[in-house]
Parts: structure tokens; C-alpha cells; sequence
């Protein structure tokens, strides 16, 4: 019951958050420049984003005709609708589809960043699938040694193919200071069994680093449950896309402040210092594990974020380009 309780403040808390964020600032109009022979970024009077004044300047294939928005991007990206990749790609319907997305001054160094760590996104989904999994059957202390594995274990990916890259290039205005970056994104495919085979490969290998015989067995007869959610696609909505980007990047920027409050715990050099950040760290845990085992699927994705993965949601929530159809 106090488990309970504590999965349902935290939801509140990170729903408060959520909202609070997005009324923080003033809304900003915001669209691509109208040129002759040139489609809009946005119809009508521009896209409205919180807390930044954004507008996009350039894109891929701009001289060519093509738009700023393209509708399968925002589908899929926005929506979680996959079948707006697989009929624009003419796929088969059952193929596995991701992208990754970063921002960056130069375009050069964007498309770097999104080529080197596409396998970090698909690594973090991973996560979050063994972790929900894990927390049904698994106590609070082997839930908190688990996430130390999930969260050192990386993703080979092989097999995939790359669909194709689109970029736009973005202006803002923050306050009186003015930036310009590239937003890039990568969009890859793979076949449904090579997904799960990787997915396998993941799994046992965090199997292969628990320490407990009992622990790897509750991961081992939880591998259906975890394949399972990992080969559902729920479409959601313009709120559920905020509100996971909002709470993922509030756990990103807090997580190199769990991880020094960690330190601290290990270095305090006076025993009320020492507890101040014991209790800093147990709570961090209560609200982690709590997140994971009654959260919603996008409270289990902010729990599982780490600041490795700060860049690719960032860039999301940056992007004017995304947004209401």
C-alpha cells in the first residue's frame, strides 16, 4: 500500500511538472518563411511552442519543393504512428521502425551525433521494457541493482536499414538570446524477427550480469512480457507527446544530480551530511521503483532516462517543426 501511495504522488508530481512547464512562458508564433514556389513550415497563422520564440529557416530539400513539416515525420514522431513510415516507405507492415534525433550548431556535427548514437535510443526503450517487467516480481533492492546494468548495457544493432535523414534548421529567440542549430533526424527500419533477435541479445546479456540465480530466472520467465511491450506501438496524442518529453527531460537534467548526491553519500565527511544525502538517494529510489512498477508507460520512460539520452529529447522538444496536425 505505501508503494502505492508514493507511484501515485509521484504521478501527480510529475503531471504538476509537466503542466507547469508548459505554462511557464509565453506562447510564441512561429513559422518557416513564405518564398515564392516555397510550402510553409505550418499553414495558417504558425505553430505555437512554449518557452521559446522559434522559427524554422532551412530544411532538407528546400529547393527541391519539399516541406518543412513533412506529414509522415509528424505522424510518426508526434502520433507513434508507424504506419505513416511503413506506407510512405512502402515497408512491410510488421517492420520494426525508429528514428533519432539531435541538434547541433553545424549540420555536419548534427548528422555525426545522430549516426553514432541511433543504438542509444533503441537501448533506452530496451531499458524501460526490463525494468517494468522486473519491478512486478523483483524487490526494491534488486529493481535499483538491475537499473545499474540496464543502464550500462549498450545495443548492437545489425540488420537495420537506413529509411532516410531530414534536418531543419532553427532560430530561436530565448529571452533576447538569439541561437541558430540544426535539428537532424535519422529514420531506420529492420525486420520484426532481427528486432526481437537483438532484443533477445539484450536481455541476456543483462541475465548474464545479475548476480542472484533467482534474480536471472524472474528476467528469464519475464522475457515474454518484455517482447510483448516491446512489439506494441500505442499511437498517442499532442498532450501524452509533451508531457513524456517534459518528464523525460526534467529525469535527464536530474540525473547528474542523483548521481551526486550518490558520491556525496559515499565522501560526507560528517555524519548529518552524510545522512542528508542517504535520504536524498532513498528517496530517489522510492519514487524510481514506484515509477516503474505502477507508473503510466510514459512515467516508466522518465524513469529510465539517464543524461546520456538528454540530446535526442532535447532536440524534440526544440523542434517548431513538430506539433499539432
Amino acid at each position: 500500500m505505501k508503494a502505492k501511495i508514493v507511484a501515485l504522488l509521484l504521478a501527480a508530481a510529475l503531471l504538476t511538472l509537466a503542466a507547469c512547464a508548459s505554462q511557464q512562458a509565453p506562447v510564441a508564433e512561429q513559422a518557416a518563411p513564405a518564398q515564392a514556389g516555397q510550402e510553409r513550415a505550418v499553414e495558417g497563422e504558425g505553430m505555437k511552442i512554449a518557452a521559446l520564440d522559434s522559427v524554422i529557416i532551412d530544411w532538407s530539400n528546400r529547393d527541391s519543393g519539399q516541406a518543412a513539416q513533412p506529414t509522415w515525420i509528424t505522424e510518426f514522431v508526434v502520433y507513434n504512428n508507424a504506419d505513416a513510415v511503413t506506407e510512405t516507405f512502402r515497408l512491410d507492415p510488421t517492420a520494426y521502425v525508429y528514428f533519432y534525433s539531435t541538434k547541433h550548431r553545424s549540420l555536419e556535427s548534427a548528422r555525426f551525433d545522430a549516426q553514432q548514437f541511433g543504438a542509444q535510443k533503441l537501448a533506452q526503450e530496451f531499458k524501460t521494457y526490463v525494468m517494468r517487467a522486473a519491478s512486478r516480481t523483483m524487490e526494491q533492492e534488486q529493481v535499483n541493482r538491475l537499473e545499474e546494468i540496464t543502464t550500462a548495457t549498450k545495443v548492437s544493432v545489425a540488420g537495420n536499414r537506413q529509411l532516410t535523414d531530414f534536418w531543419r534548421r532553427v532560430r530561436t529567440n530565448d529571452g533576447g538570446r538569439r541561437t541558430e542549430e540544426y535539428i537532424y533526424y535519422i529514420f531506420w527500419s529492420m525486420d520484426r524477427s532481427i528486432y526481437n533477435q537483438i532484443l533477445r541479445k539484450y536481455v541476456n546479456e543483462i541475465i548474464g550480469q545479475l548476480p542472484d540465480t533467482n534474480e536471472k530466472k524472474n528476467i528469464a520467465l519475464a522475457y515474454a512480457d518484455i517482447e510483448k511491450e516491446a512489439n506494441t506501438r500505442e499511437q498517442r496524442n499532442e498532450a501524452q507527446f509533451q508531457q513524456q518529453l517534459q518528464l523525460q527531460l526534467k529525469a535527464a537534467g536530474d540525473d547528474q544530480k542523483r548521481q551526486m548526491a550518490k558520491i556525496n553519500q559515499q565522501t560526507a565527511r560528517n555524519e548529518n551530511a552524510a545522512q542528508v544525502a542517504k535520504t536524498q538517494v532513498q528517496a530517489e529510489s522510492d519514487a524510481r521503483f514506484a515509477a516503474y512498477k505502477y507508473g503510466t508507460p510514459a512515467v516508466a520512460a522518465a524513469a529510465s532516462t539517464t543524461a546520456a539520452d538528454f540530446d535526442w529529447i532535447s532536440a524534440l522538444a526544440s523542434d517548431p517543426g513538430l506539433g499539432k496536425k
